[in-house]
């Protein structure tokens, strides 16, 4: 029996095709559409992160979780969202999705630089205006302290 005869499910979200129409439809952000000092809450499966950019040309961000990982502030590289195939949205959030994260404090080929999260649920950019100082402050203490443990690391 040759291959052309054998029938293969491949999941719609893996065809490039599939996956781009599939990405358009969902709610989501480019990193570079997200205003400056924003605090980002994104809500997973088993973890909240509170993302702050730190420089959007680069896709560098601070992280903090409530769980597992990134119990400390930490600064991280924004590859973008997947579903956890080869396909990659680069420097994009979106629901449904999972974020795939490199940690800068670790080495290239340790096994825990990469993260990829579970499923997002919500995402929230912070930026009430009436409480915008307060998320701007919070943005840029968790940049601080995120830089200040990837220096000591």
């Amino acid at each position: 029996m040759d291959w052309k005869s054998k029938r293969y499910l491949i999941p719609k979200t893996g065809l490039l095709d599939e996956f781009k129409t599939f990405t358009d439809m969902v709610e989501g952000t480019y990193l570079q559409d997200i205003p400056e000092n924003a605090l980002i809450e994104v809500q997973a499966e088993d973890i909240i992160l509170n993302i702050a950019i730190i420089d959007k040309d680069r896709a560098e961000i601070a992280v903090k979780g409530n769980v597992n990982f990134f119990t400390t502030p930490e600064t991280c590289l924004l590859a973008g969202s997947t579903l956890g195939g080869s396909f990659l949205k680069m420097r994009w959030l979106g629901v449904g999705f999972r974020i795939e994260l490199h940690r800068l404090k670790k080495p290239l080929l340790d096994p825990a630089h990469v993260i990829t999260t579970s499923f997002i649920q919500k995402i929230n950019i912070l930026e009430d205006p009436d409480a915008i100082l307060n998320y701007q402050d919070k943005a840029l203490a968790l940049i601080e302290e995120a830089l200040k443990n990837s220096r000591t690391n």
